[in-house]
């Protein structure tokens, strides 16, 4: 079966969207393609920019796999083409892209796409393009459980868990979430033997909000009180964190220590009352911070 190496920079450097549309790849490396710049319009693309360069993510696979991508709705418009690359390990090749024509880069951004596009490059730790925030928002939950995480009580919050947590990861905007090879977090227990932890990132808060309040996750937060006990105290706090950093435990605890004692700020706030992300890209605002 013939083969080809396919440098992709959109949703399609993800393996797992690559098996989603019924495709493995017989290995994927990390490329950067330079002098081409990423643009988010309509779709993504590239398009031929001196002293730029966007990294992506070169698959090894077969014609026919390429042409079952590619023959999908709304790709049609993309065409084949070569490209020089660079490997990590500095050796250069070319293979094949796909890409649209350049008077496509003038076409309105489409958000959705643009933030689903930003998230799941930031989490295969690709750059996005020059129109992404410097900035993405973290949040942390937490909840005293009601009876044992083994109980009949809390069955069907368990049952649903794998359910709840794979809608998570496939929704536009999301980043990132503490898990452990389980794939949750519940074994994890920082803040004490009886409270379950959820840490995440996410593009924009809007994402955040839609996942947690229009998707099948909002009949959980209605059932809340059947699994865990009334909070006397702030369990969520969200806040704002340079592109591709990942929180870890202790960070969030700061964050939700500093809203319980502080109230609302602009370093720790909750879902009532958002605080925009800051203004400055996270290096001068950390220079700023220590002047």
């Amino acid at each position: 079966m013939p083969m080809q190496e396919l440098f992709c920079y959109g949703l399609f450097a993800d393996c797992a969207v690559l098996r989603d549309n019924g495709v493995e790849p017989a290995a994927s490396r990390r490329a950067v393609a330079r002098e081409h710049a990423l643009v988010i319009a309509d779709r993504a693309l590239l398009v031929a920019r001196i002293g730029k360069e966007t990294a992506g993510i070169v698959h090894t696979v077969s014609d026919e796999q390429i042409r079952q991508l590619y023959s999908a709705p709304g790709l049609d418009a993309y065409s084949p083409r070569p490209i020089d690359v660079e490997f990590d390990d500095r050796t250069r090749a070319t293979v094949t892209t796909y890409n649209l024509d350049e008077a496509a880069a003038a076409l309105p951004c489409n958000p959705e796409y643009a933030v689903k596009l930003r998230a799941l490059r930031t989490r295969l730790g690709l750059p996005v393009d020059a129109g992404a925030s410097a900035w993405q928002l973290a949040q942390l939950n937490i909840g005293v459980l009601a009876a044992p995480l083994d109980s009949p009580q809390l069955a069907d919050f368990v049952n649903n868990l794998d359910r709840i947590n794979a809608l998570a990861d496939s929704s536009p905007g999301y980043v990132w979430r503490l898990q452990t090879d389980d794939g949750n977090a519940t074994a994890l227990r920082p803040f004490g033997d009886d409270i379950l932890v959820n840490l995440s990132v996410w593009e924009d808060f809007e994402s955040l909000r839609r996942f947690v309040y229009q998707s099948a996750h909002a009949a959980f937060v209605r059932r809340r009180r059947e699994f865990f006990e009334r909070p006397v105290d702030s369990i969520l706090v969200l806040w704002w964190v340079p592109r591709g950093h990942l929180p870890d435990t202790s960070e969030a605890r700061e964050r939700l220590d500093r809203l319980r004692r502080e109230g609302p700020g602009a370093a720790a706030f909750e879902f009532r009352k958002i605080f925009p992300a800051p203004s400055s890209h996270p290096e001068s605002n950390a220079r700023s911070t220590r002047a």
